[in-house]
């Protein structure tokens, strides 16, 4: 254990309060002045510019602390790596001599939690420029502090490597999609087969049938939630929360769960694995495909595939479809797709072991995916760990020499 010196983060940095542009001088012309205005142009490390102005009035610098000070987002950081104008939901931290600008930045991101605890209080959340000097920072040596920095830029920079191989499998895996699911696999003779709003070419040995035809259309309930003995029990009931939060193509729990009497006192109907829960209200087209028994809410048309009908193939034809079904149940005020809807979708359906092999395919490109979220999962928490250990100043850093 090795104590550090605590100093007031006012001694060792400068305070840039950012100001306001006008609407009229602010546009996306991008020979102007970059513009940030607030945290929704923040990146991991970073910021992405979509603003310009030709009256800028102030400034981030490279190696500045870019904080959130008002609004929405109060305390959340970046670190700047250009210069741009800054409005005054922004303000910029420029350290001095003694504190190095990317341990000043790690540093902060410790803080973000206190720092919007500290902006509540009024109507609109906001940080004084006192709020943020009176923070006590641990001046470490500044070879010490350089040291931490690199270790922490490490391993951002094998987060950002994730990210951008998380990003490559998607658009992978959206091609393959796209493709195998109307063209199928060493095919050379099509047709054209009206699919949702478009005309596509399909296999000439490939069926095409209504889904209510080749799946049946399950919809959902919900038990009376003043009775507590139809909740609390051991059976899984969906909502399209639990589907949206949902990593991968499989659901195997819920976040609330019903009792067999909840099941028996509602139309819910308790599905067996392997059918495709699809949301039809509100987010419409989202789906996955369950590994336990369950049963749903309202918010959904799920569907059972018949015989002829692989579910994972299912499933992926489903995804393909999404804009299309949200563009058919957004003509209410509550966007819906109805049972009629549901019944009506084109299915293209290939021989079975065909679509076996489309969903094989399919699945090991989101394995790779699934696998790189994992791999960056266990990054942000080492990346949490090092940030404990080196940024509170209780641990002791050594440096070869």
């Amino acid at each position: 254990m090795s104590e550090v010196e605590e100093v007031p983060l006012g001694e060792e940095i400068e305070v840039i309060s950012g100001v306001h542009v006008e609407s009229d001088k602010v546009s996306n012309n991008s020979s102007k002045t970059p513009y940030l205005t607030g945290p929704d142009d923040f990146e991991e490390l970073g910021f992405t510019v979509t603003k310009y102005t030709d009256d800028p009035s102030s400034f981030c610098e490279p190696g500045d602390t870019l904080v959130t000070v008002k609004g929405s987002g109060c305390g959340n950081s970046t670190f700047s790596s250009e210069r741009a104008a800054i409005s005054r939901q922004l303000k910029a931290l420029r350290p001095k001599e003694n504190l190095n600008p990317r341990y000043l930045y790690y540093w902060l991101q410790t803080k973000e939690e206190l720092l919007s605890i500290l902006s509540q209080g009024t109507s609109i959340p906001g940080l004084s420029t006192t709020d943020l000097t009176t923070l006590k920072i641990p001046l470490r040596p500044l070879s010490q502090q350089c040291h931490i920095a690199d270790i922490l830029s490490t391993v951002d920079e094998q987060i950002q490597q994730t990210d951008e191989m998380i990003e490559k499998t998607m658009e992978l895996k959206r091609g393959l999609v796209q493709d195998l699911v109307t063209h199928g696999i060493n095919h050379r003779s099509y047709r054209e087969e009206l699919l949702g709003p478009k005309t596509v070419e399909i296999p000439t040995s490939w069926s095409v049938e209504r889904m209510v035809d080749v799946a049946e259309i399950v919809s959902g309930s919900t038990p009376k939630k003043s009775d507590r003995n139809y909740w609390g029990g051991d059976i899984c009931w969906a909502t399209p929360t639990d589907v949206t939060g949902t990593e991968g193509i499989y659901l195997s729990n819920t976040e609330e769960k019903i009792t067999k009497a909840g099941l028996e006192n509602c139309s819910a109907n308790l599905l067996q694995p392997g059918a495709v829960l699809m949301t039809s209200r509100a987010t419409i087209g989202e789906a996955v495909i369950n590994t336990v028994p369950v049963t749903t809410n309202q918010g959904f048309k799920s569907l059972v595939p018949g015989e002829d009908l692989h579910s994972e193939y299912l499933y992926y034809f489903v995804h393909t479809m999404a804009d299309y079904l949200t563009e058919i149940g957004g003509g209410s005020t509550f966007p819906e797709i109805n049972k009629s809807d549901t019944e009506n979708i084109r299915v293209p359906v290939p021989p079975l072991d065909e679509q076996k092999r489309i969903a094989e395919i399919l699945t090991s490109a989101e394995r790779k995916r699934l696998d790189e979220i994992c791999h960056k999962n266990l990054l942000q928490e080492l990346k949490r760990g090092l940030m404990q250990d080196l940024l509170t100043g209780s641990v002791r850093v050594d440096i070869d020499d």
